[in-house]
């Protein structure tokens, strides 16, 4: 392979059959904003996991640091982890960052999944010489005042500098590449789909786990998401609050971590909730709580199409969840959309509505996952689809 004057490796789209020769292998870089537990990092373990291996050399660029169970779990699933600093600490050093990982591998796909500022690392995928970069959008957001014209720069930047669209969803393919790219068929929507056996109900599994977590004779209210704004654990806690007024035998469950953990936690001793709180953390065996789980409580400021909402249904676990969250995703009957302007005392009723949903409960557990994969939300199906289109992007 020639080098410039700076002594770099040029990759060029003539120089890329002969790549394929020498290293039949594709690489993908795959670039998310961390790297726990969270909705983005799921949806791509859960694809490469049915994947052949033999045909991916595999790269996880983070910009946060790795929850150490989790980067254990990706390589071992043959994943090359990198921590880089945050664009917001250092963004020169970070960028360099980047593009040194880009360059030294050869990487021949970018994949980014930071939505909004996708343009980012797929301008860098651009000057390393990297023809196929793709922008995947993870969320649709509301957005008004001098932000909305900032993102609108920043949509047009990421449609300019990248060469593939995919989003989870419809919504969140107009909310990055506008309505005309959709109606053209320019943007690939890629479920974010589960192994549907892992996440169905089973009865023995929730009496095990409710006996470890000490739930018996309790009403567990369940949260998964990472400790950020977006999630809005300070507007859950105030809601918990009522909840604990009308139920005494309510606990909240909740999993993940994230920058605004300690502030949450003190704000539980605030309101004397320490004792009904649990903070289970970033957790690779999720699947198992949700099975200890009552009702699920989601009062997101914004979502994508959340992969813990289609886990959770696909459990049969009653759902209350805010108007910000895409329609898209409500498959079963047993969920609630409220809006975040309701008070946390209407919340706390429709909580509080449901009664606990074992197999004898409200929902039929046990036909949720049927109604799940004839949604479309079948891992397996999808991973081919995706297997499909990576190796048609390096033809």
């Amino acid at each position: 392979m020639k080098k410039n004057k700076t002594g770099r490796k040029n990759v060029t789209v003539q120089r890329y059959p002969e790549l394929l020769r020498q290293n039949p292998k594709i690489k993908i870089a795959h670039i998310a904003g961390g790297l726990t537990t969270g909705g983005v990092e799921a949806v791509i373990y859960n694809y490469f996991s049915l994947m052949n291996q033999r045909d991916y050399e595999l790269y996880y660029i983070s910009y946060d640091k790795p929850n150490r169970e989790v980067q254990r779990r990706f390589e071992n699933a043959g994943f090359h982890v990198y921590e880089v600093c945050k664009k917001k600490d250092h963004f020169f050093r970070s960028c360099m960052q980047v593009l040194k990982i880009l360059r030294e591998h050869d990487i021949q796909i970018v994949h980014s999944h930071m939505t909004l500022i996708c343009f980012v690392t797929s301008f860098l995928g651009w000057i390393c010489g990297i023809r196929v970069r793709i922008a995947h959008s993870h969320l649709a957001q509301h957005i008004t005042g001098t932000k909305r014209w900032i993102y609108a720069i920043f949509k047009l930047l990421t449609r300019v500098t990248s060469t593939h669209y995919v989003a989870c969803g419809r919504e969140a393919a107009v909310y990055l590449y506008g309505q005309k790219l959709v109606d053209q068929g320019k943007v690939m929507v890629m479920h974010n789909a589960i192994d549907t056996g892992k996440f169905e109900f089973c009865q023995e599994t929730r009496m095990r786990m409710r006996k470890h977590l000490s739930l018996e004779g309790r009403f567990c209210v369940g949260h998964v998401g990472r400790f950020t704004e977006q999630k809005n654990h300070g507007f859950l806690i105030d809601i918990f609050l009522e909840i604990r007024k009308r139920k005494d035998n309510a606990v909240l469950l909740l999993l993940g971590e994230g920058e605004l953990e300690s502030q949450i936690r003190d704000k539980v001793k605030r309101l004397s909730l320490e004792e009904h709180v649990i903070f289970a953390g970033s957790r690779s065996d999720i699947d198992q709580f949700y099975q200890a789980m009552d009702v699920f409580l989601m009062p997101s400021l914004y979502e994508g199409l959340a992969v813990s909402l289609v886990e959770v249904q696909c459990n049969g676990i009653p759902i209350v969840v805010s108007d910000t969250v895409t329609e898209e995703i409500h498959l079963a009957k047993a969920y609630k959309i409220l809006s975040l302007s309701d008070s946390p005392d209407i919340w706390a009723e429709a909580v509080c509505a449901w009664e606990p949903s074992g197999e004898e409960g409200c929902v039929s557990r046990s036909e949720a996952r049927n109604l799940v994969e004839k949604a479309g939300y079948d891992i397996t199906r999808e991973a081919q689809k995706l297997d499909d289109f990576y190796k048609t992007a390096v033809e």
